[in-house]
């Protein structure tokens, strides 16, 4: 016992050089780091009681192969196991209800995970760089998966969904360059538009058939009635939208530089920001006459649009085009300019009796909200 420092049942710290660990019997709480940098261990067994683990209790334990958990164990802290580069599986007991964040990141030989039933969250980065993770199937009642929580599992293959997944985060599945398909189930309420970014072999986005707010067109992702793009996985050389898609939402094809060639229909009226944001191969891009809007940064600089000029140019209006636009009737529109130029030269004089400086009509245009710099009217679109 004298390897085990405690106090009040809790297990503060870990004294010996053992590789197989035995936790003595009584404890309830193993503290923050208890075990870190451990790199003798190479199993570890935690005895029935023992209800919580602290963060980084395992950190860094680099010959760490297998942990038994009892089924008393209702939580598990932040970087509990992180960098035990040697553990191969773990099975989660039945009253884990979260996984914390970068619980397993770096786990480089973890190859199989048993997670709980009553699971409701994958926290942040919590299988990060996993890589020899090939398979993992969440449990139906999981609501969210958060930021890069299976980012870089260069390995992984086969991603099962919850039925009840309501969340999938920024970059969840980045980097997972073995992913060629996913299938999204029917609740699902929000996906990032980078969560899967950099899945270079991501061919097909499908969405169950009940869901009731996104669709799936030849493995793209679109929103409930099909009108809009929102995310084109990153596996495509070619892409032809079909007739009734009206916008392709920003960053649809970000980052995705196998895209080659695309052909937009004569329905699509609107591209936004970032929507081809380092597409570096895809070198022009015909633009139709139905298009409305194009963000100024919409494309990758290198892109070539044919249309701009020979058919109806792309255009973002000012606020000022668009007053003139919403007024109905000439005599509304001078109306207005009167009332304009008789405040204006009211201000002007006001400062000249005050010897302050005298603001030019134009600036006085302009912190009306009309007539300001391109970069200030994003806003107002």
């Amino acid at each position: 016992m004298e390897e085990f420092q405690i106090q009040d049942n809790q297990l503060i710290r870990y004294l010996g050089h053992a590789q197989n660990v035995i936790i003595p019997k009584g404890i309830s709480f193993i503290g923050t780091e208890a075990f870190r940098d451990c790199s003798e261990i190479t199993s570890v067994v935690v005895p029935e009681g023992v209800t919580h683990l602290g963060d980084a209790v395992f950190m860094n334990c680099i010959n760490l192969n297998d942990i038994r958990l009892p089924e008393s164990l209702k939580s598990i802290g932040e970087c509990a196991f992180l960098h035990c580069v040697s553990l191969k599986q773990i099975v989660l007991p039945p009253e884990i209800k979260s996984l914390s964040r970068q619980l397993f990141h770096s786990c480089e030989q973890l190859t199989s995970v048993f997670l709980p039933d009553n699971l409701s969250q994958i926290g942040v980065g919590a299988f990060e760089a996993c890589t020899a993770l090939k398979s993992i199937r969440l449990p139906e009642h999981v609501l969210r998966i958060q930021k890069d929580a299976f980012a870089f599992c260069t390995g992984l293959k086969h991603v099962e969904l919850s039925t009840d997944l309501r969340f999938i985060e920024e970059s969840v599945f980045s980097g997972c360059t073995s992913l060629t398909h996913i299938e999204l189930p029917s609740r699902l309420t929000h996906i990032a538009p980078s969560a899967f970014e950099s899945c270079s072999n991501l061919m097909v986005i499908e969405v169950d058939p009940k869901s009731l707010s996104f669709s799936s067109q030849n493995g793209l992702l679109y929103n409930y009635s099909g009108d809009t793009l929102l995310l084109c996985p990153p596996c495509r050389e070619k892409v032809i939208l079909p007739q009734g898609v009206k916008c392709i939402e920003s960053y649809a094809f970000f980052s995705n530089r196998q895209l080659r060639q695309i052909e937009l229909p004569e329905s699509l009226e609107r591209i936004e920001s970032s929507a081809f944001t380092f597409c570096e191969n895809l070198k022009r891009v015909r633009i139709p006459k139905s298009i409305d809007y194009v963000d100024e940064h919409a494309f990758h600089s290198g892109t070539k649009l044919i249309g701009f000029k020979k058919q109806r140019k792309p255009h973002i209006l000012s606020p000022l085009t668009r007053l003139w636009l919403s007024i109905s009737g000439w005599g509304e529109a001078v109306f207005y300019l009167i009332g304009f130029f008789v405040d204006s030269t009211f201000k002007r004089m006001q400062c000249r009796m005050k010897h302050e400086p005298v603001p030019s009509y134009r600036s006085l245009l302009v912190h009306r909200g009309f007539g300001g710099p391109p970069e200030d009217e994003d806003d107002d679109e």
